[in-house]
């Protein structure tokens, strides 16, 4: 009988020991499990931030590109201010330059009107003192 109390008690024990591993084991696995969602969970946040990240930066290359675009469009209009600024400049001097022209055949004119009646004024002289 005590034969079989202790066959029965270590059977009971081998069993609880058993059972015993396969919680270990089991425990084991969840914990590696447990693990490896840890690393996978801290991967997706890195991803997920990285992608954060990588769209904060395409968000600031689109401004940049936008700002360096309005950029452009504001030197384009400058330099067409500048050109059309030095062709004004450019138009007034050869206004200038027609104006002193036109001046000096004003005063060309007038001189030689003046010539011109002087003369007359000779011949008239010349006619008259040749008929005395």
């Amino acid at each position: 009988f005590r034969v079989r109390v202790v066959v029965i008690v270590l059977v009971k024990v081998m069993v609880y020991s058993f059972r015993v591993r396969v919680v270990v084991i089991v425990l084991v696995k969840v914990m590696v499990y447990s693990f490896r969602v840890r690393v996978v969970v801290r991967v997706l946040v890195k991803v997920l931030v990285y992608s954060f990240r990588v769209i904060v930066g395409v968000i600031v290359l689109v401004k940049v590109m936008v700002y360096s675009f309005r950029v452009r469009v504001v030197v384009r209009v400058l330099v067409k201010v500048m050109v059309y600024s030095f062709r004004v400049i450019v138009g007034v001097r050869v206004l200038v330059k027609v104006m002193v022209y036109s001046f000096r055949v004003r005063v060309v004119v007038i001189v030689l009107v003046k010539v011109m009646v002087y003369s007359f004024r000779v011949r008239v002289v010349v006619i008259v003192l040749v008929k005395v």
